[in-house]
Formats: structure tokens, sequence, C-alpha cells
């Protein structure tokens, strides 16, 4: 006997406050977004030098915390 409102992929304009009205009650919750702490993860193991020889390919690549980074 439970209402939830579910708010996926959360975004900045998602904050603010929200009611739960029921029987004449209202209850009432304060909703905070904030940014993710880092915008990659595990930065401790990138390789951060990569040689390459001419006319040959190279990779740089990294991991981010967030799909729409």
């Amino acid at each position: 006997k439970s209402r939830r409102l579910v708010v996926e992929q959360v975004e900045k304009k998602d904050a603010g406050e929200y009611t739960c009205e029921a029987a004449g009650q209202k209850l009432t919750f304060k909703f905070n977004v904030a940014e993710p702490e880092s915008a990659f993860v595990n930065q401790e193991k990138v390789q951060k030098e990569v040689k390459a020889v001419l006319t040959e390919s190279a990779i740089l690549s990294c991991e981010v915390a967030q799909a729409k980074t």
C-alpha cells in the first residue's frame, strides 16, 4: 500500500519540492540533484603516454563515469 514516484535519468531540472497528498494530508519531499564527483573512472590506470609509429594507428582511451559525459 505504497505510492512512489520514480525519476529515471535524473537531470538538474528535476530538483525541487514534491508533494504526496492522501486523505487530506500532505507529505513534502525536497529533492536535491548533485553533480557526479568525478567525470573519469580508473584514472590511475590510464596510459597517459602513448608512442606511435608513422602510418600506424594509435588509440587514446579513458573510461567516463556517466554515459552522457
